[in-house]
């Protein structure tokens, strides 16, 4: 029987509990009719979510009409939808596979957001998880792609994915279906070779299993295994990121020196970035790089950028990158109080007073305005830019050189903005004014900027 299994499973692992409403994906077939009946018999509050991805025409039809009349006749609620798999498919040019998946959860967690289901259960099974690891293992992967399919996710704070089947093997759940007479209906698609999964499942599976009869009960053991071990290794990730990863304003430093003190930095390199898109064959190019001191060095996700620093690795967000968002100068005239650019805003105070004391605030500046020509401009900073640094007693100095004395990296570089009256410089805002612009007691008007970065 199925039943005792699965309740202990559910409860070795905490899955789910009685007082929680469970919305169950049911597809026809004979795992997901199975899963839906051993929560009937275990007498929890399920709902039954049912789709037609519309790939086998009137079958798929079929499939959720049955579905429909099985559940409803029986007292359980059924939402059941036609998903517009094809549209995705033509419009975005994705594999109708993916494409169905993503449309399939999308319209489980609605419906469980919507009618207050804690769960949604899926009846992925023993078998599933094996020929997982063996799809996974085909394309390269490392402990988290062998450990498979988890038995839960959370989705929200208020919702989970459990795989209450994981336990099972597929040939029990046939079993179980046979003696409650649980009817179901077959998916001619499943036999065909020509989907990966598939010829897993029909070809490789079975051939494994000649060399040990026992190979998909092995496996499963072999990777609840290594579903711990992944479980030690987000631990002491966990450890060596604290000792090694910091964070300055919008960008997160690594290390390399710490770094290279732990066994497998490669590994552990790859744990550090995995989150930020980076993949695993980018790694032994960035160790490369900061071995030989090649400071500057870039590489790219979807959504981050990473460099080399005078030994750290350092990894911003592309949607913070100034230079995308500063492409033209911005004019500031008299009339403005306040401008708003890329990474803050200025606020322009006319005929203040001068202070006392001046504070070493470096996003605070005072200049005289009769010095001063209007309309200011904001710009980046070019190559050959000078300016005369307050305090310096007039001495001309390159922006360039005024970075590399603040040790400034890349990142910095790239978002650091001029304030600029008649092309000399005012400001390199947030860090130094110009001598040419300075108060005096016998200033007549007097102008203070406040940058409010973001």
């Amino acid at each position: 029987m199925l039943l005792k299994p699965f309740l202990a499973y559910l409860k070795k692992y905490d899955l789910c509990h009685k007082n929680n409403r469970i919305l169950v994906a049911v597809s026809a077939g004979v795992d997901s009719m199975v899963l839906a009946e051993l929560f009937l018999s275990a007498g929890f509050d399920i709902g039954v979510a049912t789709c037609n991805h519309g790939f086998r025409a009137e079958e798929s039809i079929a499939d959720k009409d049955f579905v429909v009349d099985y559940f409803e006749r029986k007292g359980v609620r059924v939402f059941a939808t036609d998903l517009e798999v094809m549209a995705l498919v033509t419009g975005e040019k994705r594999n109708k596979q993916d494409a169905g998946r993503e449309l399939r959860y999308a319209f489980f967690n609605k419906i469980a957001e919507e009618n207050n289901f804690s769960h949604i259960a899926t009846a992925h099974h023993k078998n599933d998880n094996v020929e997982t690891m063996l799809f996974n293992l085909s394309n390269k992967t490392g402990v988290r792609g062998l450990s498979a399919i988890q038995n839960s996710r959370k989705l929200t704070e208020n919702m989970t994915l459990i795989r209450p089947l994981l336990f099972a093997e597929k040939t029990a759940i046939y079993a179980f279906s046979k003696i409650k007479n649980i009817p179901f209906r077959e998916d001619p698609s499943n036999e065909k070779d020509s989907y990966k999964r598939n010829l897993i499942r029909n070809k490789v599976v079975p051939e494994l299993e000649k060399v040990n009869n026992r190979f998909v009960q092995n496996a499963a053991e072999s990777i609840s295994h290594l579903a711990d071990y992944e479980l030690i290794i987000n631990f002491f990730i966990k450890k060596i990121k604290e000792e090694i990863v910091f964070f300055d304003k919008k960008i997160t430093k690594i290390d390399f020196i710490k770094l290279k003190k732990y066994p497998a930095p490669t590994t552990i390199l790859f744990e550090l970035i995995r989150d930020f898109g980076f993949n695993s064959s980018q790694t032994s190019e960035i160790l490369d790089a900061l071995e030989s001191c090649h400071n500057g060095a870039q590489w790219h996700s979807e959504s981050h950028r990473m460099i080399s620093d005078r030994g750290f690795i350092l990894i911003k967000n592309i949607k913070n990158n100034i230079v995308q968002n500063f492409d033209n100068e911005i004019i500031i005239n008299k009339e403005n109080s306040e401008i708003e650019f890329s990474n803050g805003k200025l606020s322009l105070e006319f005929d203040v007073q001068m202070p006392v004391t001046f504070s070493k605030n470096d996003d605070v500046i005072y200049i005289d305005v009769t010095k001063t020509a209007f309309p200011l401009r904001l710009r980046p900073w070019q190559a050959g830019d000078f300016f005369l640094p307050l305090g310096l007693s007039g001495k001309r100095k390159k922006v360039q050189d005024f970075f590399t004395d603040l040790k400034f990296n890349l990142f910095q570089k790239e978002e650091t903005i001029l304030l600029e009256s008649d092309g000399n410089i005012v400001w390199i805002i947030g860090y130094r004014a110009d001598e040419r612009f300075r108060t005096s007691p016998t200033s007549s008007s007097v102008l203070r900027i406040t940058y409010l970065p973001k």
